[in-house]
C-alpha cells in the first residue's frame, strides 16, 4: 500500500500542466511539376492537448501533444493537353498527430517549443471544379489513411497566467501516400492557437 501511494505521489510530481489549444490557419501544398501542378493555399483548424510529463529541468520541459485537425487542401492543375481546362482539386483530411515536444522557457512570458512525431492522415472527402464550370466528386476508391511525420516549431506568448497565444509552423510529410498525382507528400501549416493552461 505504501508503495502504491509513493508511486502515485511520484507520478504526480512528474506530470506538469495540461494545455488545451484551439487553433486555425492556412496550409500550403507543394507543387508537383511532374503532374503540372501549381502550389495552392488551403485552411485548417482543430483542437490539441499537451501534457507536460517531466518537470522543468534547466529550463526545459518535455511533453506529449495530440488532438485532431481538419485540413482543406487545394491543388491547382494545369493539364498538359491544351484542350482540357485548368482545374482545382479540393481534398478534405482529418489529421491526428502525436508529437514529442521540448519547451525552452527563456522568460516566464515567452517560450520556444519544438515537436516531432507521427500522425495519421485520413482523406474524408474530395471534389474538383474546372475553369469551364465543370465539377464532380472524387471517387472514394482514392481515399486513403496514411502515415505522416510532423515537424513543428512554436512560440508561446503569455496573455495571462492561464491564457497563451501560440503561433506555429508545421511541416507535414505524408510517408505512405499512394495517390502521388496530388503530391500529398508535402504540406506547410501556418497556425495561430489560443491555449488554456490547466
Amino acid at each position: 500500500m505504501k508503495r502504491c501511494i509513493l508511486l502515485i505521489a511520484l507520478l504526480g510530481t512528474c506530470v506538469g500542466a495540461l494545455e488545451i489549444t484551439a487553433l486555425g490557419g492556412g496550409n500550403y501544398q507543394a507543387m508537383n511539376p511532374e503532374y503540372y501542378h501549381e502550389g495552392a493555399w488551403g485552411w485548417h483548424g482543430g483542437l490539441l492537448t499537451e501534457l507536460s510529463i517531466v518537470p522543468s529541468l534547466l529550463g526545459i520541459n518535455i511533453g506529449l501533444e495530440s488532438g485532431i485537425l481538419f485540413q482543406q487542401a487545394n491543388y491547382f492543375i494545369i493539364p498538359a493537353i491544351p484542350e482540357y481546362p485548368p482545374m482545382v482539386t479540393h481534398q478534405s483530411n482529418l489529421i491526428i498527430p502525436l508529437l514529442l515536444k521540448l519547451r525552452l522557457a527563456t522568460v516566464k512570458a515567452f517560450h520556444f517549443q519544438w515537436g516531432v512525431g507521427p500522425s495519421l492522415i485520413r482523406n474524408v472527402y474530395g471534389w474538383w471544379e474546372d475553369a469551364e464550370g465543370g465539377e464532380g466528386v472524387v471517387d472514394k476508391q482514392y481515399y486513403e489513411t496514411d502515415l505522416g511525420l510532423h515537424l513543428k516549431g512554436e512560440i508561446n506568448i503569455r496573455l495571462s497566467p492561464k491564457l497563451w497565444l501560440n503561433p506555429a509552423i508545421t511541416r507535414q510529410f505524408n510517408l505512405t501516400a499512394k495517390d502521388t498525382w496530388l503530391d500529398k507528400g508535402q504540406n506547410w501549416f501556418f497556425s495561430l492557437g489560443l491555449a488554456l493552461k490547466i
